[in-house]
């Protein structure tokens, strides 16, 4: 009989993920004992966490914002995938330390399907940011990226070898109709403490901001893709108002679905587990 296996999910702020809940319930689908925790972790203590977590033998760790770039820095080798993306958001333990791996690059390939747009508009230029950007690459799409610091846009883009469009925040709706999808890659729609409520677009009927105004959704083609890496019971707004233009929207839940399989893989060996981790995030999420 196999000991239990001790795995964390790392952030700051992290109560908000569903993360614990979807390994757990997976893990029991597929029979593997151990236990999975959520810590809040302020950047200043990541270090020492990750060291404690080696210490006390933990099989493997998550990570969530803002700690995949740091993370590279704090393992003593690196994949493909994490190198190429610059983050990590999964660490799997090593004979000598751990090695840093990044599962959302297969994460939104699973989210994309067998979608392939020509002309694609990213919002923010985070880790899933990047990772969305690559796949997209990988398919000849077109990218735009808006962000509030449009040095942040053209770093995400010259890091992975991409010609791109930079557009400020305010300038995100530029262009819309050209689109043939658009990716929510900000924490918009999480309802986050201290998210500011400023430009990041209108309520819709008090379910939350979304991240263009519900006026501009609507200016997309028809057939144009809505994806929103942020995922809810339900539907998020950004989803909502897309599936009332007439859009085909999805939300993160496939993306996570796809991360959580790929980490499990990495941590125990074997085969992908994805049909176990999307069956139990979607009893999850109803």
């Amino acid at each position: 009989m196999s000991h239990p296996s001790l795995l964390a999910l790392l952030g700051h702020p992290v109560a908000h993920s569903w993360s614990p809940d979807l390994h757990r319930a997976a893990m029991g689908r597929l029979g593997r004992a151990g236990a999975y925790v959520a810590c809040d972790v302020p950047p200043a203590r990541l270090s020492e966490a990750i060291r404690g977590l080696w210490v006390l033998g933990a099989r493997g760790v998550n990570l969530t914002m803002p700690h995949k770039v740091a993370a590279l820095d704090l393992a003593v080798e690196v994949t493909p995938e994490a190198r190429i993306l610059g983050a990590a958001n999964t660490l799997i333990r090593g004979d000598g330390g751990w090695l840093a791996h990044n599962t959302d690059l297969f994460g939104y390939q699973v989210m994309l399907a067998d979608a392939t747009p020509e002309r694609a508009l990213i919002l923010g230029a985070g880790g899933g940011a990047r990772a969305v950007a690559h796949a997209l690459s990988l398919v000849g799409c077109r990218l735009t990226v808006a962000v509030r610091e449009p040095a942040a846009g053209q770093e995400l883009l010259d890091a992975l070898g991409i010609e791109g469009l930079v557009r400020p925040w305010h300038e995100r709706h530029q262009g819309l109709e050209g689109m043939d999808l658009v990716v929510n890659a900000t924490p918009i729609g999480l309802g986050l403490p201290g998210t500011p409520p400023g430009e990041l677009g209108r309520r819709a009927d008090r379910e939350g901001p979304t991240p263009l105004e519900p006026e501009a959704i609507g200016r997309l083609r028809a057939g144009a893709l809505v994806h929103d890496l942020v995922y809810a019971r339900g539907e998020t707004p950004f989803v909502r108002w897309a599936r009332l233009c007439g859009l085909e929207a999805r939300d993160g839940r496939a993306m996570l679905a796809g991360q959580a399989a790929s980490a499990q893989a990495a941590w125990w060996g074997g085969p992908m587990p994805l049909a176990e981790y999307r069956e139990a995030l979607d009893a999850l999420l109803v």
